[in-house]
């Protein structure tokens, strides 16, 4: 019985020691982070310069990461799905996929958003879609309920900004102005806001410059943690409780590009939200008439 009690101590010692053992050799995140990028490096040839991190997930015996291709080919979603032991050694290596027009042009879209040039990004997307979908025999039918808001985006015209409008900056500067002056807000608060969308464009042979504002997200390193949200909501409460207003999750402004004067009353959203965050840059007829119904 003694000698049965010694082997079973034995045996639990052995397997404790190839536990730890096993423990010391699992790759950090940071460590398959490294092996999945030269992993891909070495399968397709791309230079590290050329991808960027997506999504990293510990399986306890295998890694699973998505790696994005920056520039990927016009029909393929760019992404590389790599699974790995905890030793760095490929087990799969899943190619990017075909993606259909509808997802070219949403992914084109949605990277000229969260961008201080988003104006000359929409600008350059315009171009090309509208050269691109002129050039097809057929009309696109989509089932997708998105592609005729992106079409509707590439469908405003929006082009560069001309020499004899205002600037980006001069335009900026007195969007904030009209809208703290049209909310009566005092002139810092329009600031505490993110400009998520910009455009310059022709609506009703007025050449217009629009912005689009919301509130700041977890999304925004200076916000990802909660004591910063914190900060922030707190001192968007303060600022609108003393002008007695709810504050806004989403704002839109239109403003003339020439004199800088508001097009329209500046559109606003407030939780719980009852528009699409699109929809105030492609002026949809709920849209238009929540500041036009009562002018």
């Amino acid at each position: 019985m003694k000698r049965l009690l010694l082997l079973l101590t034995a045996l639990i010692m052995i397997c404790m020691c190839s536990m730890a053992l096993s423990d010391s050799n699992k790759l950090t995140e940071d460590e398959a982070w490294e092996k999945a990028f030269a992993l891909v490096e070495e399968q397709t040839g791309y230079t590290r310069d050329q991808l960027r991190k997506n999504q990293i997930l510990d399986g306890d015996d295998i890694w699973y990461v998505t790696i994005v291709l920056k520039n990927p080919l016009e029909d393929e979603d760019g992404l590389y799905y790599v699974e790995m032991d905890n030793e760095g050694k490929l087990i799969n290596l899943t190619y990017p996929s075909k993606i259909f027009l509808e997802s070219q042009l949403e992914r084109d879209i949605q990277a000229c958003f969260n961008c201080e040039d988003s104006y000359l990004l929409l600008a350059d997307v315009t171009a090309k879609w509208a050269e691109k979908l002129s050039a097809l025999n057929d009309p696109v039918i989509s089932d997708e309920w998105t592609w005729e808001r992106y079409l509707k985006v590439i469908e405003l015209g929006i082009r560069v900004p001309p020499d004899t409008v205002l600037n980006y900056s001069e335009a900026r500067r007195a969007a904030l102005k009209q809208l703290a002056e049209a909310e009566g807000w005092t002139d810092d608060m329009p600031g505490m806001f993110k400009i998520w969308v910009s455009a310059y464009y022709v609506l009703d042979d007025n050449p217009v410059w629009f912005f689009g504002l919301r509130t700041h997200s977890y999304t925004e390193k200076e916000y990802e943690s909660d004591a910063a949200m914190d900060r922030y909501h707190k001192e968007l409460d303060q600022a609108f409780s003393k002008v007695n207003q709810s504050v806004p999750r989403e704002i839109g402004i239109l403003i003339n590009a020439e004199t800088g004067e508001l097009i329209e009353k500046p559109m606003l959203d407030y939780v719980p939200v009852k528009f699409l965050p699109m929809d105030f840059l492609i002026r949809t007829d709920a849209a238009v008439a929540s500041v036009t119904d009562d002018q």
